[in-house]
């Protein structure tokens, strides 16, 4: 869809020269400027022969507010600079603010057409929103977004509230459509706070993102320290949904969290898959201050592992709702939150070499559900409660009805039992 678009600069409109050159040099270069060459970013997107997109950022003016249809592949690129005249070294940076008027829709960069390849750098995209929803970044199936060094902030209301539909970045899309002829959308160096619902919304099998080396934050800058209240929406840091594959590694996931663990709609959650692809993969991330690190729902054969997981209200949860089998839990620290880990409708997983430290309460919960999962060389230690409380039920010579291998606890339970039943661990 086009918009008819409102280009509004933040100071100095007068100053600012909209008539391009004869003969400019974007012609050959490829490269517009919004501004010098362009008034505005869609009459530069709607030009085939800029093949580079640049907002450029000026003392006079450095917020753009558009709504823009992308629908042909291209790159869009900000700036930043520092203004080094005397007692005045301030950060410029090219933001994208939401229109006073939004227009046909609630997407700020919306990207359209079969197989449109989008680059995306060096932007600040910005809410809050006043209408019904709010998303910074909308690829649908069949295309591909490459961000990088972008940040998106505030996809909020203000104030918050429990509606869905406030995303920073939603791509891929649900069934039944087509699968895509393009996909692998990935997000490098970026930074995500303030969202009502999601940072990152990864939707529909043949779907896949890579997301990396970016801070994810539930919080608003400046609100790090605050806890939203009970009835407002829970964030999720990445949310997987309907077969997409994902890989999240080195990520910051910070403070997605409420008001005692739960929010309107649930617990805040730094990383869910429900219902991901197979192979999808967790790795090496800070996952800090959630009300649940990450949960796995109706997903098999994910791989999480080396994860350093920091005062959760859970660190690790599968199958608490939908059957997830045969993931592996690898090499992971989850310390100083409340429960540890959590296997429900679990079957066949492999959890092994996993740290779970000074938890208030157990280290590991199993519950009556979970079922030939293996434990091996995990280590449970001074956690409040048990190392291990397996609920399942015994079969034949076995205590439970999962697999217990060399695993160690000690210091669990103010110095109790450290498992229930007893024998599933040893002391080290």
């Amino acid at each position: 869809m086009r918009y008819k678009l409102a280009f509004v600069l933040a100071l100095g409109l007068a100053a600012l020269a909209s008539v391009p050159a004869a003969f400019a040099g974007w012609q050959e270069t490829g490269i517009c400027d919004v501004r010098t060459d362009f008034p505005t970013i869609q009459d530069a997107v709607n030009e085939p022969r800029c093949l580079t997109v640049r907002l450029q950022a000026t003392r006079e003016g450095f917020e753009f507010k558009e709504q823009v249809d992308i629908w042909r592949s291209l790159t869009l690129s900000g700036q930043s600079f520092t203004l080094k005249e005397e007692q005045d070294r301030t950060k410029i940076v090219t933001r994208l603010h939401v229109p006073d008027v939004m227009v046909g829709s609630n997407v700020l960069i919306n990207v359209s057409g079969a197989r449109t390849r989008v680059k995306l750098k060096y932007i600040v995209i910005e809410g809050p929103a006043t209408g019904d929803g709010l998303i910074g970044l909308r690829a649908p199936r069949d295309t591909r977004v490459t961000v990088t060094n972008c940040v998106f902030r505030n996809m909020r209301p203000e104030p918050l509230d429990n509606r869905s539909g406030f995303v920073a970045a939603h791509v891929g899309g649900p069934l039944p459509m087509p699968k895509p002829g393009i996909t692998g959308h990935t997000f490098t160096g970026c930074r995500f706070d303030g969202y009502q619902n999601a940072a990152i919304k990864v939707e529909g099998v043949g779907t896949t993102a890579v997301i990396s080396d970016s801070i994810i934050a539930g919080a608003a800058a400046g609100e790090l320290d605050k806890e939203r209240d009970a009835t407002t929406a829970a964030p999720v840091g990445v949310l997987v949904l309907d077969g997409a594959k994902v890989t999240i590694n080195r990520n910051n996931l910070v403070d997605n969290s409420c008001t005692d663990n739960l929010c309107a709609d649930g617990p805040g959650t730094a990383i869910s898959l429900q219902g991901g692809a197979i192979l999808s993969i967790i790795s090496y991330n800070n996952i800090d201050r959630n009300d649940m690190g990450i949960a796995v729902e109706g997903t098999s054969r994910a791989k999480i592992f080396s994860n350093g997981l920091f005062q959760n209200g859970t660190g690790i949860s599968l199958g608490s709702i939908a059957a997830s089998d045969s993931n592996t839990i690898l090499k992971n620290r989850i310390e100083r939150g409340g429960l540890g880990l959590f296997l429900g409708q679990a079957s066949s997983n492999v959890v092994s070499s996993n740290n779970l430290l000074t938890n208030t309460a157990q280290g590991a919960v199993l519950s009556a559900a979970a079922a030939k999962n293996t434990l091996y060389r995990n280590r449970a230690q001074d956690n409040g409660g048990l190392g291990y409380d397996d609920s399942s039920p015994a079969t034949g010579k076995a205590k439970t009805a999962n697999i217990y291998t060399s695993n160690i606890c000690s210091g669990n339970n103010g110095g109790g039992a450290q498992s229930s039943p007893a024998g599933l661990c040893k002391s080290p």
